[in-house]
């Protein structure tokens, strides 16, 4: 409050025994001395006036009647950190909310500092361990702080994902939730309906039947850290129909070769695929992959069944014809006698497995490409090569003669059959069927 130093300073009157009127001079107040004839209690009187008109003409000067000085108003600050626990390399961003203030300042206890403007800001920090920050904010009204801590957890961050199968359903209709988890202790879900639901640490899923849309918040804690992921639910009366698609990788194959049927589905309870030859495979709602081995050319049918109807899509998976096997057999000799072998060649194309057989009930397994078989058959024997592949099933057949051996004959004759002393006759021998044919004489 303003001093305020009154003079007795003598002016002239304005009349007779009529005191003057007080005046400022500066920051004084200069009250001229009444006439002599006026009293002591008439001074006093005066005097009392006049410092009222000073204080009332000094609170004007200094913003308003009534308002003896003013007061600045104090500052105010907040400081947050996200997230507030981190991995040493990580980073947490800090966001300072300040009024009335002039200068706003960030330190933490590891030795960081840094300046904002008077109405705070965001700064990304990077501690190496765990910090504690404070905001500091200053103005004409004093200087006040707040803080806050990022902590530098030693353990990995934990890490949680979280989907809905399908995200729309129907009232009373369910929805699988699918969470997994890393690096977690423990892990819940709640609803925002109020539902709570623990799975083990690595995640899992869990049904859920909201009766209004409703968002799920998997959270996963470990290491002292907190990870949380979301995924809403949406219960609508009218539900989109199901969507299904399905493709054929490859669409065309030889026989015994394999495709890969691909469904794509959406809006869906439950998805089947049927082929035509019969077979028929179960898939998840949002569809799947599945590996078929037809043996003849297959329509497969991909049916996706959800709250507001039922819909079907088609691939075709081609089987190519396959060629035939073909298949030849001979024998060299073939004609031997008893005891004797012969050599079966046989030569197959298109086959997967080739066998000779023989009519006196021997057999032979050879390569599917053919090879050579030696035999030694007691009697005429006929053989039979199969040649069998995807194609179908050929056969070649090859015959082994085999010779009894006959009776030698043989005859002799001589000319002229009688002779003298010293002359000759000639003896002439036929022989039949004969390994080795001699002469003797009875001499």
């Amino acid at each position: 409050m303003s001093r305020y130093k009154l003079l007795p300073e003598s002016i002239p009157a304005m009349g007779k025994d009529f005191p003057t009127i007080a005046s400022l001079r500066g920051g004084s107040v200069l009250v001229s001395r009444p006439a002599a004839m006026l009293g002591r209690l008439s001074a006093l009187v005066f005097l009392f006036f006049s410092l009222a008109f000073a204080l009332v003409v000094s609170g004007c000067a200094g913003g308003g009647p009534g308002n003896f000085g003013s007061t600045n108003p104090s500052p105010v600050v907040s400081i947050t950190a996200s997230p507030t626990t981190i991995t040493a390399g990580q980073s947490s961003q800090l966001t300072v909310a300040a009024a009335n203030a002039s200068q706003v300042t960030v330190t933490g206890s590891d030795g960081s500092s840094y300046t904002m403007s008077g109405t705070g800001g965001t700064k990304s920090v990077s501690p190496a361990k765990t910090t504690t920050y404070t905001a500091t904010a200053t103005g004409p009204g004093g200087t006040v702080s707040s803080q806050t801590t990022v902590t530098v957890s030693t353990s990995a961050v934990p890490t949680v994902t979280i989907t809905a199968d399908p995200s729309t359903v129907m009232p009373g209709g369910s929805s699988v939730l699918t969470v997994s988890a890393a690096n977690a202790t423990q892990v819940t879900i709640t609803g925002s309906d109020g539902s709570s639901y623990a799975l083990a640490a690595t995640g899992g899923t869990q049904t859920v039947k909201p009766t209004a849309t409703t968002t799920y918040t998997a959270t996963a804690m470990g290491g002292g850290a907190t990870a949380t992921a979301t995924t809403a639910v949406t219960v609508s009366s009218a539900a989109a129909p199901p969507t299904v698609t399905i493709s054929a990788n490859p669409t065309s194959i030889a026989a015994g070769g394999s495709s890969v049927l691909t469904v794509v589905a959406g809006n869906a309870t439950q998805v089947t695929l049927t082929g035509s030859d019969g077979s028929s495979y179960t898939l998840s709602p949002s569809g799947g992959t599945e590996t078929v081995t037809p043996s003849s050319t297959t329509t497969y049918t991909a049916t996706a069944k959800g709250a507001n109807g039922t819909v079907t899509a088609t691939a075709v998976v081609s089987v190519a014809a396959a060629a035939p096997p073909t298949v030849t057999i001979s024998a060299n000799p073939s004609s031997i006698g008893t005891g004797q072998s012969s050599v079966l060649t046989v030569s197959a194309t298109n086959a997967t497995s080739l066998t000779v057989t023989g009519s006196d009930g021997t057999t032979y397994m050879l390569p599917p490409g053919g090879g050579t078989q030696m035999v030694s058959p007691s009697s005429t024997t006929t053989y039979t090569a199969t040649a069998s592949g995807t194609g179908g099933k050929v056969t070649a057949t090859a015959v082994v003669t085999v010779t009894t051996n006959p009776t030698p004959t043989v005859a002799i004759t001589a000319s002229p059959t009688t002779i003298t002393a010293g002359t000759s006759s000639m003896l002439s021998v036929t022989a039949t069927n004969a390994t080795q044919v001699t002469i003797t004489g009875t001499d």
